[in-house]
């Protein structure tokens, strides 16, 4: 069985390296770069007035200073956030390859050719996922970490800086494999058609605008890459995270019963 699964792991990271997902990756995370260049403020922030002034969102600049915008004492924190500003564009990047990756329905032709081959139905999803996720998580941890040794190297920082910088990338992180999986899956059962993809891409853009209404991996980003302390929020990131992640196995598990049920 593990021989099997290395062997379909394989196989996958190939196919994919064939349809060129890390030239991709690389033009997509060119033109972020390039967003970077041209910002001198936040790219999206929004000031919560309850139970205190302050501000959710995406600050790419580290150097950014505004007393209306972050809390006092809390610009030092800038410098270890600005690296993961570029959250705001994830879920973008994300559907953009895995449906180049998973693009084939999972009970399509083509899966149902390997699945004549011995091949698990649960077998091919476990797979895409982690392909997936080490393509599109791995782009996004490398870029972290590169935007943050290109900003330090630029500005005096200290320890305990790194150290918040990559606590708040783990969290990012954990965001990041949740989305991913969740996507994986709707695209493998649903296909990558524009009602699936707009629909990921609106609820994760409104749990930015109405957190409190609708909760998405949005909702948590705007937290953790904002210049504010986030003691109350760690839990509740990774709470998600792991909720949201099981949710969307539980949801294929069901779809892989029943479609074995009924063939």
């Amino acid at each position: 069985m593990m021989e099997q699964l290395s062997r379909e792991l394989r196989f996958e990271m190939s196919r994919a390296w064939r349809l060129k997902i890390p030239q991709m990756l690389l033009i997509c995370y060119s033109l972020v770069t390039l967003c970077y260049m041209v910002t001198s403020g936040p790219w999206i922030a929004y000031v919560d007035n309850i139970p205190a002034s302050m501000a959710w969102g995406f600050f790419p600049d580290p150097t950014y200073v505004d007393v209306d915008m972050i809390p006092l004492g809390a610009n030092v924190l800038t410098i270890c956030v600005a690296p993961l500003a570029h959250s705001l564009f994830f879920p973008m990047i994300a559907l953009l390859v895995v449906g180049r990756l998973d693009g084939d329905r999972l009970f399509g032709k083509a899966c149902q050719l390997s699945a004549g081959k011995g091949q698990e139905y649960a077998g091919i999803l476990f797979i895409r996922g982690i392909v997936a996720t080490i393509y599109v998580v791995g782009a996004f941890v490398l870029y972290s970490v590169a935007a943050a040794m290109a900003m330090m190297l630029c500005t005096p920082v200290q320890l305990s800086q790194i150290g918040e910088f990559a606590f708040r990338l783990l969290l990012c992180s954990s965001l990041c494999i949740s989305f991913v999986i969740i996507a994986s899956v709707a695209i493998s059962l649903l296909g990558k058609g524009t009602f699936v993809l707009g629909t990921l891409l609106l609820a994760n853009y409104l749990g930015f605008w109405i957190p409190h209404v609708v909760q998405a991996q949005m909702s948590w980003w705007m937290y953790i890459c904002a210049p504010v302390y986030i003691d109350a929020y760690v839990v509740p990131t990774l709470q998600f995270s792991l909720a949201s992640t099981l949710i969307a196995v539980a949801v294929a598990a069901v779809c892989l019963g029943v479609h074995r049920l009924r063939s």
